[in-house]
């Protein structure tokens, strides 16, 4: 495809300026910040701009080496929203995401932090890093839940928390918790620079690293829902707790101990049949156990066994 001129440019510029107000007025600030930056970037990747690519031209920039399967199933859904809108605006005369590949992702698996590291987080972080940890083990709360908490989100009886699209849930309080949390002045529990959750994930992730212990403060969130699970073993109230629109999200943040997969082994009933005579049943479905094996001679009247000769270098197959 020849590459637009100026003018074009400009328009194309133009509509993609106006789909993101759109996706700014739509949805929460996070996710329209994401599909920014992705079509911002595709828009000067791709030679004809992000605007008046095809089909080809979308697909080589999605599917460019060296990009995750994860990262390219991510970028994938700001093209296809942003075309789709294309067309229906009437924009342009067809889709050209339509025929975009899907992106197989893997299973994604839970990493919640073990409980020696969740407590040596708890106890020996720097502040306010450790205020932050004791919110997100003991009540899920996500980054940007807790760059929004105020001390008037928190009381005896429950923290609440405002979530992704503006979405508020009330978590019970957890005793430790709140014997953490009753003495904080009134005001924003996160200040300064920090109240972006960017900032806030960056600070955390380098006093995880200096303790020893990988990744960022996510990962208490999920042993706060892996540890819900682990103990009353209801993936719908871990859902509500985590406030989550699917059961399939919660399942990425639950790890199902070995602790918990041999309990509910254990605790299969042992069951007893009985025979037709009323005798219980073994196991093995038989009314009686086995009788044990011995060994039987030569049956009466039957020839003796015959030796095989020794020395003649074969052996009988057995």
């Amino acid at each position: 495809m020849n590459q637009p001129g100026h003018d074009s440019l400009m328009l194309h510029t133009q509509l993609l300026d106006q789909y993101l107000r759109r996706i700014f007025a739509q949805h929460s600030p996070g996710t329209a910040r994401l599909y920014e930056s992705v079509l911002r970037r595709a828009h000067q990747e791709i030679p004809v701009g992000v605007i008046a690519a095809g089909e080809d031209e979308l697909e080589a920039w999605l599917l460019r080496p060296g990009w995750s399967a994860k990262t390219r199933d991510t970028y994938r859904c700001p093209i296809v929203g942003l075309h789709a809108w294309l067309h229906r605006r009437g924009i342009t005369s067809y889709d050209a995401s339509a025929l975009l590949p899907e992106i197989r992702v893997g299973r994604t698996l839970p990493r919640p932090t073990t409980d020696r590291e969740t407590e040596r987080i708890l106890y020996t972080a720097a502040h306010p890093v450790r205020l932050w940890a004791w919110i997100a083990a003991y009540s899920g709360a996500r980054v940007i839940e807790l760059t929004r908490l105020d001390r008037e989100d928190m009381q005896p009886e429950g923290i609440r928390l405002h979530g992704k699209g503006d979405k508020d849930r009330v978590v019970p309080m957890h005793p430790t918790l709140w014997a953490v949390l009753a003495e904080l002045p009134p005001g924003p529990v996160v200040v300064g620079r920090f109240r972006d959750p960017r900032q806030l994930s960056t600070r955390c992730c380098v006093e995880f690293r200096a303790l020893g212990i990988a990744g960022g403060i996510h990962r208490l969130r999920h042993w706060f829902a892996t540890r819900v699970l682990d103990k009353h073993g209801n993936l719908r109230t871990v859902q509500e707790l985590l406030g989550h629109s699917s059961v399939a999200t919660t399942q990425i943040y639950t790890q199902v101990t070995n602790a918990s997969m041999r309990d509910a082994v254990a605790g299969l009933p042992t069951l007893a049949g009985e025979s037709s005579d009323g005798a219980a049943r073994n196991p093995a479905g038989r009314a009686h156990p086995s009788p044990p094996a011995v060994e039987l001679g030569p049956a009466e009247g039957a020839p003796p066994t015959r030796e095989a000769p020794p020395g003649n270098g074969r052996r009988r197959a057995g």
